[in-house]
């Protein structure tokens, strides 16, 4: 027994200044961008698939928006007969596809910058099938829970949300979105932040791409997205999404 706790001590040890050892060169070698590093090893040394989208490992992080869908040939010249959607749009719908025809949901009502009240956690969106060939997200599906479960019952907000952002798009419509990204600690700083998203969680659960279909059917997702492109910009994940 004596020897037993013993070895087990010299293991601890030596376990603690390997660790150390290790944390220090890296601390050395790469203190900036660490997290950004080491993710995507971890992952796969976890066995989890790198993103299904644009490898963004060594991906810039200093792009805007503008930048990225500029770069993805998604700013264009002003449509005048297109619309367009902007979620948790604050008083005035952002219109980054420079759409003829703008409209927003936040909280409140302001007609005059043709923004409607809605509550997009716990009900649809508020306009019909197939009428938008742009919704955008900016900052905004961090913010709708994951899972809700009252008396007995069991609600996925986000991915009925996502089955609604299907619903008004039109055939060949596009979904932006603009959220906080693991790794980064805004993901996890500010307490209305409940939805963590990952590189793989819209392609993965929304997209089908190199699979039979995506895996939030298991929640009551219903549509089908195409994975265009994924960026980030400093601490956020960039995503365009084509409804299939």
């Amino acid at each position: 027994m004596r020897l037993r706790n013993s070895l087990r001590r010299v293991k601890n040890s030596l376990m603690r200044s390997l660790v150390d050892q290790i944390l220090w060169q890296l601390a050395e070698e790469m203190p900036e961008s660490l997290p950004q590093l080491l993710a995507p090893h971890i992952r796969l040394a976890m066995g989890i698939p790198r993103p299904l989208g644009s490898p963004l490992v060594g991906a810039k992080h200093d792009q805007t928006s503008d930048d990225f869908l500029q770069q993805h040939q998604q700013a264009q010249e002003p449509l005048a007969e297109a619309s367009t959607l902007d979620l948790g749009c604050g008083t005035v719908p952002r219109n980054p596809f420079k759409a003829g025809r703008s409209h927003g949901i936040d909280i409140r009502n302001i007609p005059e910058h043709g923004v409607v009240s809605a509550d997009l956690s716990n009900g649809p969106i508020p306009f019909p099938d197939s009428c938008f060939d742009f919704v955008t997200a900016f900052d905004f599906i961090e913010h709708v829970p994951r899972v809700v479960c009252t008396a007995g019952s069991t609600r996925f907000p986000f991915v009925a949300l996502m089955d609604e952002i299907h619903r008004v798009l039109k055939p060949g419509g596009i979904f932006f979105s603009k959220t906080p990204a693991f790794p980064s600690q805004e993901v996890f700083q500010d307490p209305t932040h409940v939805n963590p998203i990952t590189e793989n969680t819209l392609p993965l659960y929304f997209c089908r791409k190199g699979q039979e279909h995506p895996w939030a059917r298991m929640y009551g997702f219903s549509g089908t997205f195409e994975l265009m492109a994924q960026g980030h910009s400093l601490h956020d994940l960039l995503t365009l999404m084509r409804k299939a």
